[in-house]
């Protein structure tokens, strides 16, 4: 196996996340949108409403709930990798729930 030069890495890591990420932010409101015409709404009004409030939850969610937990958890992450017992689980599985 060759070792992939650092070039390619340093630009692999510096654009990828941003390719996905605004591939994921074209893609979301459409996966939504087809969930949101699949559950039953039949008007275009119902369907908007029905997109902006499944958007507005997704970003609370992910923003405020998702971000406290890592925020917490992200400390403890590495202690769970250079010492996966129970204990560092446990520890780990605390701080996300209970964030400072």
């Amino acid at each position: 196996i060759r070792v992939i030069p650092t070039t390619i890495v340093g630009i692999l890591t510096a654009y990828l996340p941003v390719i996905v990420l605004a591939i994921f932010n074209i893609v979301l409101p459409k996966l939504i949108r087809f969930f949101v015409v699949s559950s039953g709404y039949l008007t275009q009004l119902e369907t908007d409403h029905g997109v902006m409030l499944e958007m507005y939850l997704f970003l609370v969610l992910t923003g405020v709930v998702f971000q406290a937990a890592l925020q917490g958890g992200l400390g403890q992450l590495g202690t769970l990798i250079a010492d996966p017992s129970q204990d560092a689980v446990f520890a780990f599985i605390t701080a996300i729930i209970s964030p400072k």
